[in-house]
């Protein structure tokens, strides 16, 4: 999920570690909480982004746990975009894939897998580089992810009105 966002930030003209935004992979929904809570704590704006995992071997409580942390009603596998937090029914990749066509982003991905001699999929899709590619080939064929564009956005406007704070207070 880094990569793709991180891609897509790319794509739209964010150069994320320059803002001072970092996207911290928490290696699964089960460790996103603890980092919420304390980035919370220090008044560091946080924006998690989770799979919910539908017909995986995700358990519903772990979607309960992280729908409460963040004040919202409790559903099984939910798919909602806010502006504290993104969860898919099923997962990021799926959505991307979805919102840029199955087959363009497979033939795309395995066109930029052999550009770069990347041996499998799930190495090439950790890579931000290669879902940057696969994002700008999408443009040109006048395609793009409206969702992970909005989430985005979303995770910049949090950096933002933490900098108005900021001045505010100065």
């Amino acid at each position: 999920d880094r990569a793709v966002i991180l891609g897509i930030a790319t794509t739209l003209s964010y150069d994320m570690e320059s803002m001072g935004i970092s996207v911290i992979p928490c290696m699964g929904k089960n460790n996103i909480d603890r980092p919420t809570a304390i980035f919370r704590k220090l008044e560091i704006p946080v924006y998690a982004i989770w799979d919910s995992d539908e017909g995986g071997d995700s358990k519903p409580e772990e979607n309960h746990r992280l729908l409460r942390l963040f004040s919202q009603d409790v559903e099984d596998w939910p798919e909602k975009i806010t502006e504290n937090f993104a969860c898919f029914k099923k997962t990021l990749l799926y959505k991307l894939q979805d919102e840029l066509g199955k087959e363009f982003f497979d033939s795309t991905l395995e066109s930029c897998r052999t550009k770069y001699f990347i041996a499998r999929n799930d190495q090439a899709l950790k890579n931000p580089i290669i879902i940057h590619e696969i994002l700008t080939q999408a443009k040109m064929d006048s395609r793009k992810s409206a969702t992970l564009e909005q989430i985005v956005e979303n995770i910049v406007a949090l950096k933002k009105s933490l900098e108005a704070c900021e001045s505010n207070h100065a």
